[in-house]
């Protein structure tokens, strides 16, 4: 069974066709069928292409950059193209080698397009003429008929058959003198075994000398190298190649730190010289509330400005009010009284009416409430006796009732206490009769405490002197309870009393203020009436027209008293002033007093003590940042001298030390080769002994002499030696030789040669007949391989309709059932396509038949012509075609890729280009959402950019072309989107509406490039037209600069300008960098902002802000110029 080769996955690095965009991987491969579609531009070709040049040498153009991972019988291979070098290199075993059964000549039988089928004349020519001349057993008879001509006269003398009779005769005669010399030949040959006998020792000697001569030019290459060594420098061997550098960097910094330092000090003195300048003394910087009290005594003065004006205003208002006054109501009197005594008359009576009535009242209710509490009567108050014969009393209860019940427990007592107590209150808050409880308490006390019995009952008698109480008629427990009870009572009885007696007193008091006041009311109204001129009988019988004329006098007295009031607040105001204005010239320290110039100079004064803060802010700041870096630079500094101590070096030996550096790598090669050097001579020591103690007694001229004669002997020795092998040869020759006989032979073959030209003219004519007698024959005979397997691929095709077959015009097919041939011209589309496609596969089955390997078949859109059921039969004959090999069928046909999902589904695998690229590109480059958000859903949502997330969407490129882009970028609402998708739209190319939108992204996309260059890789430098050496120092240091991250040109061309890599031709390296400005890789413009690219579209398209334009471009800026 045969072995398969497959492809497993494949990538583009560069193809035409995709420099700004990428191709994107194709991994996943079937090693059956894969039905590879898109539409058209998506790259179907291109990757047909690609597979086929990693397989077979086919790429002429350098254009295409492809790595292939491919299975084989073998393992896996790695095929790689670049510049239109293939290599194929098995991964098993790391060996490059060519894919067995590989045949660059035949690739092209190995691509079945339909185009190329349907071209028979050209593309099926030699398929036709390889097979046509097979069937003649691999001859052109039409060829050879042309050339196989007749002779038109007899051989001469000059023509080869008679020169080579002539030397067969001459070599006859040679070999027999030969012959002759054999004996003598014979003796030589034992003379010369004999000679080398005596040098088998040659060899060695010579080697030994060789060894020896080797070692002691060793021994000399040490001493030489040793020599080297000792004239460096000993401190070479803490020093490194990068050490000056690093000197130079390390003093770099310090340089840097100590400019720091200065520029921060030059800073701090300026200032300095600022604050000194702003003519603010240091104590009053200090004084954080200086610019606060300023500002108040500058307000102060202002509102005390205000003020003062104001009062001027309003006196000259009142001065004016009352002269108009005086004026209008002279007349009402003669004499006009003072003007503070006649308001104080006139407000003085009005008080006084109003305060008669309350006054006249109150007298009356306080003689009525005086005579309702009768006449006093005499009260001796023993309310503070009685308590205390009250106490004493419940004292005797308490010991009578404890000598009665001592027994009982003390539990009782405290009850019995607590209701006496309870009782007691009771009967002094509501009535006698609860002082009973008291009894029970007595009784309980009296059990309790008897010995204080009489001494109770003394006290009791003593309280009873000083009361108006009986005593007891008993002094039992009874007797002292009813005691106890009248005490109460009689308590109760003062109480009564001696509140009646207060209420009285209060009365009478209150009778005797109010008659007071009113008194003192009616000489007041009399004294004002006199102050006003008034009798007192007129104003009391009569007082309205007193009032109506008092109007007058009062209007008249508040203009007088608002006169002197504005005269008094113009006096405060001007004092007011006049302090605000001392207190402001004592802070502010200066000796103008005029309100425009030290307001100015005051405003001058907080706007300079401001700025003072702010410089000693930042001075103080700068002085710590000062410290800091003083800091710094002795760090610098001492790391510099530390480095240098390290080195043993000083700071006036750097230059010493930068030669060091660069001897560095010298004096690293001579102590590797000294080292390598002494390890040779170590193998030689123990390999060959006496060689090297040869080379330590003899010296080298002795050995070389000593050599040279040895290399003599053993050179005359071969020479012997090639003498008896060619004597032993021709010894050989001439006694087992058969070349007389070879001679004879010749001579009579060339003998008959002559004779035959005789006949050759009678040949020639008779070629033609011979021809068309083997044509016929071999028509009838012959059982090509290659046209029956094709005949059985056509017969399967076309349900064994037809047969193929092959004349000197071309393939034809057999109509099995009408039983005539058919020319392809007389075929149909479809069925010339079933024939060719069916010759073709025949061929290339045949053609692998030597190697046993199977390659995998290109098919592009062969089911195009044919109508289903023929399209069905095609199908069964690719899936049977997969099921041994892997195929590749290309198509922008949706359809197709249907029926083969339907009908060879066993095989079927389906390789989607546009949707593999959507996807890597949504990976790649992520939409980014600018304001609202979208993308992979069947149905439109609200949500924009989520719609586009959900289709797969990728954001904007700034490098891509606009009308690759999706048309998402275009639009800005889903339903919209949803419409054009249903069309089958995706790219804003396929729009034919929205044009001014798709130019307006583009200037914005011409703009946005301004300043931004594009990404740069490897691949971009190593395929680009600048011809560079892979092998050189500068290019692995462009390697590094690339490794592990993304570049521009530019930092590219920093790292030409900078040193980083070095080496570069400058033709090369001015040569690089045109390329790299040219192809947009780096630029020296400033890049514009989106804002500043919006701003520019807005002026010249005179678009709006508000428009659907202008939203879409911000989208696209948004994405295309963030980070």
């Amino acid at each position: 069974m045969s072995e398969r080769y497959w492809i497993k996955d494949i990538t583009i690095t560069r193809a035409p066709g995709f420099t700004t965009r990428p191709f994107y991987p194709v991994e996943g491969l079937s090693d059956k069928l894969n039905v590879i579609w898109g539409p058209n531009g998506i790259g179907k070709t291109t990757l047909a292409k690609s597979m086929r040049s990693v397989l077979w040498a086919r790429d002429k153009s350098g254009e295409l950059s492809v790595s292939a991972l491919v299975k084989g019988r073998e393992g896996e291979w790695r095929l790689e193209l670049n510049q239109k070098r293939l290599v194929q290199r098995r991964l098993a075993d790391n060996a490059t080698a060519m894919l067995d059964g590989r045949n660059d000549s035949m690739e092209s039988s190995y691509w079945l397009s339909l185009t190329n089928l349907l071209q028979a004349e050209t593309r099926n020519k030699n398929f036709h003429e390889v097979l046509y001349n097979e069937l003649h057993g691999g001859v052109d008879l039409d060829k050879a008929t042309v050339e196989a001509g007749v002779l038109t006269k007899f051989a001469t003398r000059g023509v080869p058959p008679y020169k080579a009779l002539k030397e067969a005769r001459e070599k006859i005669t040679k070999i027999e003198k030969k012959q002759k010399d054999l004996e003598d030949l014979k003796e030589k040959i034992a003379k010369i075994k004999e000679e080398l006998k005596k040098g088998d020792h040659f060899k060695d000697k010579v080697e030994e000398y060789e060894r020896a001569l080797e070692v002691k030019k060793l021994f000399s290459q040490i001493g030489e190298l040793e020599q080297k060594l000792s004239n460096f420098d000993s401190r070479i061997d803490k020093v490194e190649t990068f050490s000056y550098n690093r000197f130079v960097q390390l003093q770099e910094e310090v340089a840097e730190k100590r400019d720091e330092l200065s520029l921060l000090i030059k800073e701090i003195e300026e200032l300095e010289i600022s604050l000194k300048e702003s003519g603010i003394r240091s104590e009053q910087i200090g004084e954080h509330a200086l610019v606060a009290n300023v500002k108040n005594r500058l307000k102060e003065v202002q509102e005390a400005h205000v003020a003062l004006q104001e009062s001027r205003k309003e006196l000259d208002k009142s001065i004016d009010g009352e002269a108009k006054w005086r004026e209008e109501h002279s007349w009402l009197t003669s004499g006009l009284p003072d003007g503070g005594k006649l308001k104080g008359a006139v407000e003085q009576l009005k008080k006084l009416s109003q305060m008669y009535e309350p006054l006249r009242v109150r007298v009356a209710v306080s003689e009525e409430l005086l005579n309702q509490l009768g006449a006093g009567v005499e009260f001796v108050d023993e309310e503070e006796v009685l308590g205390t014969l009250k106490q004493r009393v419940a004292d005797g209860i308490t010991t009578v009732s404890g000598e009665m019940k001592r027994g009982f427990p003390k539990k009782r007592g405290v009850i019995a206490s607590l209701i006496i107590v309870l009782s007691v209150i009771l009967a002094l808050m509501i009535s006698p009769w609860f002082s009973l409880g008291s009894l029970l308490g007595v009784f309980i006390i009296l059990f309790q405490r008897r010995d204080k019995l009489n001494t109770d009952f003394t006290k009791i008698k003593k309280a009873l002197e000083a009361t108006s109480c009986p005593e007891p008629a008993t002094w039992d427990l009874e007797g002292l309870g009813n005691l106890y009870l009248e005490v109460g009572k009689r308590l109760i009885q003062n109480n009564n009393l001696k509140e009646g007696h207060q209420r009285r007193e209060v009365a009478q008091g209150n009778l005797e203020r109010d008659q007071g006041k009113y008194q003192a009311w009616i000489e007041d109204w009399d004294g004002a009436c006199k102050s006003l001129g008034l009798m007192k009988d007129q104003t009391l019988l009569d007082g309205a027209q007193f009032f109506h004329f008092s109007q007058h006098l009062l209007v008249w007295s508040q203009l007088l008293n608002d006169l002197a009031e504005k005269e008094g607040e113009l006096k405060r105001n001007e004092a007011n002033y006049k302090a605000a204005l001392e207190a402001l010239v004592k802070v502010i320290e200066v000796d103008n007093t005029s309100y425009i110039d030290l307001t100015s100079e005051a405003e001058s004064f907080i706007e300079r003590l401001q700025n003072a803060h702010q410089l000693t802010r930042e001075a103080e700041s700068k002085r710590k940042d000062k410290v800091r870096k003083v800091g710094d630079l002795k760090e610098r500094e001492e790391k510099l001298n530390h480095f240098l101590e390290s080195l043993d070096f000083t700071i006036d030996k750097v230059l010493f030390l930068k030669e060091l550096s660069e001897m560095k790598s010298s004096w690293s090669d001579l102590r590797s080769e000294l080292k390598g050097t002494r390890s040779q001579l170590e193998k030689f020591k123990s390999s060959a002994p006496s060689s090297v103690e040869i080379a330590i007694k003899e010296s080298i001229e002795t050995i070389e002499e000593e050599l040279t004669k040895w290399r003599g002997k053993l050179e005359a020795r071969e020479e012997k030696n090639q003498e008896l092998g060619a004597a032993d040869k021709e010894y050989e020759l001439l006694l087992d030789s058969s070349d007389l006989a070879n001679a004879e032979r010749e001579y009579h073959l060339a003998l008959e040669a002559l004779e035959k030209l005789r006949d050759e003219q009678l040949v020639g004519m008779a070629v033609n007949i011979l021809a068309q007698f083997l044509e016929e024959q071999s028509q009838q005979a012959s059982n090509l391989e290659v046209l029956n397997k094709a005949e059985e691929w056509f017969k399967r095709i076309t349900n064994r309709h037809y047969s193929v077959g092959i004349n000197r015009d071309g393939f034809f097919a057999k109509d099995l059932i009408r039983k005539e041939n058919l020319t392809l011209e007389q075929l149909s589309d479809a069925t010339r396509l079933q024939l060719l496609f069916a010759v073709r596969m025949g061929f290339i089955e045949q053609q692998e038949v030597s190697s046993n390997r199977k390659f995998p078949i290109f098919m592009d859109e062969l089911l195009a012509n044919s109508d289903d059921s023929r399209a069905l039969t095609i199908i069964e004959a690719v899936k049977e075609i997969a099921k041994e090999r892997q195929v590749f069928y290309f198509t922008a046909q949706g359809d197709e890729v249907e029926k083969f999902r339907v009908h060879a589904k066993e095989v079927f695998n389906e390789v989607d280009l546009e949707t593999i690229q959507r996807v890597q590109k949504a990976i790649s480059s992520p939409l980014i959402e600018s304001k609202p958000l979208v993308s992979k859903v069947s149905e439109p949502i609200d949500d924009y950019y989520e719609y586009g997330r959900r289709l797969d969407v990728a954001g904007a490129s700034l490098w891509e072309e606009v009308e690759q882009l999706h048309i998402w970028h275009a639009l800005l609402n889903s339903q919209d989107l949803y419409s054009y998708l249903e069309k089958g739209y995706s790219q804003i190319g396929q729009l034919d509406s929205n044009q001014r939108r798709i130019e307006l992204i583009k200037r914005a996309q011409e703009l946005a490039r301004q300043g931004r260059p594009r990404k740069i890789t490897l691949d971009d430098l190593r395929y680009g037209p600048v011809i560079l050496n892979y092998d050189s120092a500068y290019w692995k240091q462009i390697e590094a600069l690339f490794e592990g991250k993304e570049i521009t040109g530019n930092t590219l061309i920093k790292a030409l300008e900078d040193g980083i890599v070095k080496r570069l031709h400058k033709d090369t390296k001015d040569e690089l960098i045109d390329y790299l400005v040219e192809e947009s890789f780096a630029t020296q413009e400033v890049p514009l902002t989106a804002e500043e690219v919006l701003s520019q579209i807005v002026r010249s398209e005179q678009l709006s802000p508000d428009s659907g334009d202008y939203k879409v471009v911000e989208r696209y800026l948004s994405q295309v110029t963030s980070p």
